[in-house]
């Protein structure tokens, strides 16, 4: 059943309130361009666009599709698809944890476009749009019958190209433009196919924690090394233990200069807690065992 068509070249619904009942319409089908006649305030099948002359094989897919890019063309706002990144965990050559995997899940949510056009030239292959942000470009593919292959996402990457891709194979097609706009634009699923800022920062979040660690190590071996024994490293932390509030890594358990990130692991999973709450027995074993095990 026909429930989308095309007024004056936009997408409408039947229940738009533009669409005038009959063939006052003024509608045109999205997928054979025929007149079609707005079958209103109808008790049996409901409010449906119907053809004039014969019929066709609509899809409904072929007007979702162009409502998405007028939809995000028009109101030059898109949502990202959320940061989901997982960072290995870094393991020394005697198989010690020395920084423990770290999930980052971070909601990005709706920004604003600068300039939205029709995907042109080779990137036209994969994508829909093109979208600038500032002095970034990237592209947005609408999928509305399966995702991008294993040779679409390739071909992206070999360009250098950031592509993110909108799935609206489930876009509701009884709703009204208004929530379908609201659907496409924030809603629906989305995934990044290539993001190459991304991959740098990923890359770059890696080699820091194994850089990090590895100057952590060095640290307590120096200690050790000037002592004769681990109890330099051990005194740091019980001092810390004095104050009221000290930061504490919810990866390693160990206290922390920092507030932001674990100056032991590198976790952001860093918190204020009162120093009551600290096991202090558990302190020296947990540092014997990271410099002993890694050493």
């Amino acid at each position: 059943m026909v429930k989308m068509a095309l007024l004056n070249g936009w997408v409408v619904h039947i229940d738009d309130p533009a669409v005038q009942p009959g063939n006052d319409c003024n509608c045109i089908c999205s997928n054979c361009g025929a007149a079609l006649v707005a079958m209103k305030n109808e008790k049996s099948d409901g409010n449906h666009f119907a053809h004039t002359v014969g019929s066709c094989n609509y899809d409904p897919a072929i007007a979702i599709h162009l409502f998405a890019k007028q939809a995000i063309a028009g109101a030059k706002v898109v949502k990202l698809p959320d940061l989901k990144v997982i960072l290995p965990a870094v393991v020394s050559e005697k198989g010690m944890t020395l920084v423990p995997e770290l999930a980052v899940n971070k909601q990005i949510g709706a920004i604003r476009i600068d300039t939205v056009s029709v995907a042109a030239g080779v990137e036209a292959e994969i994508a829909d749009l093109r979208c600038v942000k500032g002095g970034s470009t990237f592209f947005i593919r609408l999928a509305t019958k399966g995702l991008l292959e294993h040779e679409g996402a390739d071909i992206a990457k070999q360009r250098d190209i950031s592509l993110m891709e909108i799935d609206l194979t489930n876009a509701p097609v009884t709703c009204d433009t208004k929530k379908l706009q609201t659907y496409v634009i924030e809603q629906s699923p989305r995934r990044w196919v290539s993001n190459p800022k991304l991959r740098r920062w990923v890359k770059n979040q890696i080699s820091d924690r194994k850089a990090n660690s590895a100057r952590h190590i060095e640290v307590l071996k120096q200690d050790v090394k000037r002592v004769g024994s681990i109890s330099a490293v051990l005194t740091a932390q019980m001092t810390l233990l004095t104050l009221s509030t000290v930061n504490q890594c919810g990866a390693c358990q160990l206290l922390s200069t920092s507030s932001e990130f674990c100056s032991h692991c590198s976790s952001s999973n860093v918190t204020k807690v009162k120093s009551s709450g600290i096991h202090k027995e558990a302190l020296p074993t947990l540092i014997r065992q990271r410099y002993k095990e890694s050493a």
